[in-house]
């Protein structure tokens, strides 16, 4: 197994969680007297791509050999991102084996089902942010009676939704007393801060929009368009040096999803090392989403079945 960089994640976490304290709880005091600060405050809320990177290793248990500390490092960096680990670690995984399928359609949609005008309504706002806004409505479900949660469950499976699965996987009764705990544990620290900022909560509301948007923005962009029915679908996306290094080389998420217990260092090597070739700038990957929703038969008609069934026999077992 590759080395995981555990000092430098670390620190990493460390500067990062420090960095949203002080959105939280030092700026309030600072933008009393000057409105120029929000600048600040929505500098902190840029790293925000980095943190969920940090979060991604925690996810997989790759951002420290301690399986116990891993974890606690996790739950410490979601509260600072504003949604519990557990529930973000539920999805991740569950994204892992039902990405590209029909419990995950993300831009795919079936035109016999749905007029194209229906999923480009709901289709920009969940680009712009709707992402980040159902990842933040999991801390106030958690506070939901168990049985209320029981009931979503079930609606959500029978609509096959992923959503029924990741509402599955937190009801065991541990992991449900951690989501409440960390949810309860967001709620109070955000509502503290915005009370901290009185009249000038717009500037912590300004840092969240702006959190929300480059969280949604780029959550599907690696999958866009990519072949269906195949979870390790997914794109290597060529990107400037300091771009790979804010992002932890999430944009090698082809070899990711092929190799998931891969720490972040190894993904470039990875890549490397099978002489794959990337495919597409990063710029152009997250400008592609702006095309709208596609009709699955549209992603059918153009994906190379022997290129796609390739791709698929490469990878890794998934988790």
């Amino acid at each position: 197994m590759a080395p995981i960089p555990t000092r430098l994640n670390v620190l990493l976490f460390a500067a990062l969680v420090a960095g949203h304290a002080i959105l939280l709880f030092a700026l309030p005091f600072a933008v009393r007297g000057d409105l120029r600060w929000i600048w600040a405050a929505i500098a902190i809320a840029l790293t925000t791509s980095t943190l969920w990177s940090l979060i991604h290793e925690s996810i997989h248990g790759l951002a420290l050999r301690d399986r116990r500390m891993n974890d606690l490092l996790g739950r410490i960096a979601c509260v600072a991102f504003g949604a519990p680990f557990c529930a973000l670690r539920a999805g991740h995984l569950l994204h892992h084996r039902y990405s590209r399928t029909a419990c995950e359609p993300a831009e795919v949609y079936d035109p016999a089902r749905t007029p194209r005008w229906r999923a480009t309504v709901g289709y920009y706002p969940w680009l712009f942010g709707g992402i980040y806004a159902l990842e933040v409505l999991a801390t106030f479900a958690a506070l939901l009676p168990a049985y209320v949660l029981l009931g979503l469950k079930r609606r959500y499976e029978a609509k096959r939704s992923v959503a029924g699965l990741i509402i599955g996987a937190v009801l065991q009764p541990r992991v449900l007393r951690e989501l409440r705990f960390d949810a309860a544990t967001i709620l109070v620290i955000y509502g503290f801060s915005f009370w901290l900022y009185g009249a000038s909560s717009c500037v912590l509301i300004a840092a969240i929009a702006v959190r929300a948007f480059f969280i949604s923005f780029a959550d599907n962009s690696y999958h866009y368009g990519t072949a269906l029915d195949l979870p390790r679908s997914a794109k290597n996306v060529c990107a400037p040096a300091w771009v790979r290094a804010t992002l932890l080389n999430f944009t090698f998420h082809g070899v990711h999803h092929r190799y998931p217990a891969l720490p972040w260092p190894a993904l470039r090597e990875k890549f490397a090392a099978e002489g794959l070739v990337y495919d597409e700038p990063f710029v152009r990957c997250l400008a592609r989403q702006l095309r709208g929703p596609l009709a699955e038969p549209s992603i059918r008609k153009v994906t190379s079945p022997g290129r796609a069934l390739a791709t698929d026999r490469q990878g890794a077992p998934g988790p």
